[in-house]
């Protein structure tokens, strides 16, 4: 059980390295939704050195696209980039086409690059298989945490409430990523964990601005108590039911979610 405690402690801290980025820098605190080319000095970064160069921007990069301030839409500007970064245009285009193959990216012909946007059929379908896999982390993560792990995700849950009661959805957004990141540790499965963080990337910007429905931060609270409730009292199956539908958006409420998206968040082309 030592090995799978410390996961839970490696993703921890990782969480909270995502909480101080927060409340110290731009790059994670409310941002405009806006499309066009990235403000210089957005990300305070310098230059950057080292053999994970490549590494390192295309996590900055990933960063920005998850806290909106690279909102769906956006194009990237590599010279602006370069700049930015103090880097070559090399490294620069090895990190824009990783993230351009794992999705997050698009490339348009003789247009550049773009934070990619999703079609309507693509956020339903992401939206499913996130809810599938995080289901799945749940029911695993109520059979094989640890109580010190219980307590840490109780720790993340009453983080959720005291965002909840600052009102801010971006707030509650942090917290609800790093209570998310908990459960996908807590399942002890390197491919569930792998396979929920890069769905949580690709549909995060438009989960971002669920949270901003009415009601709906004060409900994600419950639900997560809920689970975590579940995942304490060992009762996978339990688990697995509330998470997936705290994932899925249907019917009346997946009609307000898309009517609140700003034009420029949908993709165009049919899915």
């Amino acid at each position: 059980m030592q090995k799978t405690s410390d996961a839970f402690k490696s993703a921890t801290s990782a969480a909270k390295a995502i909480k101080a980025k927060g409340e110290a820098g731009a790059p994670l605190k409310t941002a405009p939704l806006k499309t066009g080319p990235l403000e210089t000095g957005a990300l305070k970064t310098g230059a950057l050195k080292g053999p994970t160069l490549k590494d390192e921007v295309v996590r900055l990069i990933e960063e920005e696209i998850i806290s909106g301030a690279l909102p769906p839409g956006t194009r990237l500007d590599e010279v602006q980039l370069s700049a930015r970064f103090g880097l070559s245009r090399t490294p620069l285009r090895e990190a824009l086409a990783q993230l351009t193959a794992s999705g997050l990216l698009e490339a348009r012909p003789r247009s550049g690059t773009f934070v990619t946007r999703l079609g309507i059929k693509s956020i339903l379908e992401c939206l499913a298989m996130t809810a599938e896999i995080e289901a799945i982390a749940a029911e695993w993560a109520a059979r094989r945490m640890s109580d010190d792990e219980i307590r840490g995700l109780r720790a993340m849950h009453k983080a959720c409430g005291a965002a909840q009661k600052t009102g801010s959805s971006d707030s509650y957004f942090l917290a609800n990523r790093r209570f998310h990141a908990g459960i996908y540790a807590g399942a002890h499965n390197r491919y569930v964990a792998e396979t929920a963080n890069f769905l949580f990337m690709r549909a995060a910007p438009y989960r971002r601005l669920q949270l901003r429905q009415p009601g709906r931060i004060r409900s994600s609270f419950a639900e997560h108590g809920t689970i975590v409730d579940a995942i304490a009292a060992r009762d996978g199956e339990t688990a697995k039911r509330i998470m997936r539908d705290h994932i899925l958006i249907q019917g009346d409420r997946f009609m307000e979610f898309i009517s609140m998206l700003p034009d420029s968040f949908i993709g165009l082309k049919t899915d």
